[in-house]
């Protein structure tokens, strides 16, 4: 390709000006003020759909341990992102009660709804556990969720507290849902006679009633064997 400047051999301008003409025109470029636009219109954008559209990324964890065994997983506005199964029979509730993107509240009323879920609420103990990195939003669940059973259940029907950040992590790396886990961790820690996987196959009641043989301290009073029973024959003498 021939040298542009000597094409302007011919005109009579100093060689600053000749310069100066061709990076004009091969180098400047107009653009329509509509494009120079384009970049502020797509941060306003991505803006907008994160500010809109909920995190799901979880910051809170609820267990929920009867024999079903569950877990939710809260974002921060206390919406459900996602649920685990820890077993068959909590994998045949969760197919028929849809939870997820439900508020925490609607969604443990929805459960506690169900028929299939009653019914093993009616012969059993419900364990609920909840863990947050953040201290104050995990009791605040745990309050919500206290105020919410207090309504619909007896108080031997269930019982609620908060895990540490280990016992949640421990639980999750052998697949079992957190309140189950943190009795089985305390049966262990009594004798050898049961393995882990054999524990994990007892509802919540059952474990505790063996820990119960251990130390009854370790056994909320509304969980203790005797307590139930009392409650039951109590609830059949009623009706």
């Amino acid at each position: 390709m021939n040298n542009p400047l000597q094409e302007l051999d011919s005109i009579h301008a100093s060689q600053v000006t000749k310069e100066k003409t061709l990076d004009s025109i091969f180098h400047k470029k107009r653009y329509p003020k509509a494009l120079l636009c384009l970049p502020l219109i797509a941060c306003l954008l991505l803006f907008f759909i994160f500010s809109v559209e909920p995190s799901t990324a979880p910051v809170a964890y609820v267990s929920l341990d009867i024999n079903p065994s569950m877990e939710l997983h809260l974002n921060q506005e206390n919406i459900v992102v996602e649920t685990v199964a820890y077993n068959q029979e909590a994998q045949k509730i969760l197919d028929q009660v849809s939870i997820q993107g439900k508020k925490l509240q609607s969604a443990i009323q929805q459960l506690l709804n169900d028929t299939q879920y009653e019914n093993y609420l009616s012969d059993g103990i419900l364990e609920v556990t909840v863990f947050s990195d953040n201290q104050k939003l995990s009791q605040k669940i745990e309050s919500t969720l206290n105020l919410l059973f207090e309504k619909h259940l007896d108080t031997n029907q269930y019982h609620c507290s908060q895990i540490t950040q280990e016992t949640h992590h421990n639980a999750a790396t052998h697949h079992i849902s957190a309140g189950k886990y943190q009795i089985i961790e305390a049966i262990i820690s009594y004798t050898s006679q049961y393995s882990l996987e054999e524990l994990n196959q007892l509802s919540i009641q059952e474990l505790y009633t063996i820990l119960y043989n251990f130390n009854q301290e370790l056994v909320p009073d509304r969980c203790q064997p005797n307590h139930n029973q009392d409650n039951h024959h109590q609830n059949h003498k009623h009706s």
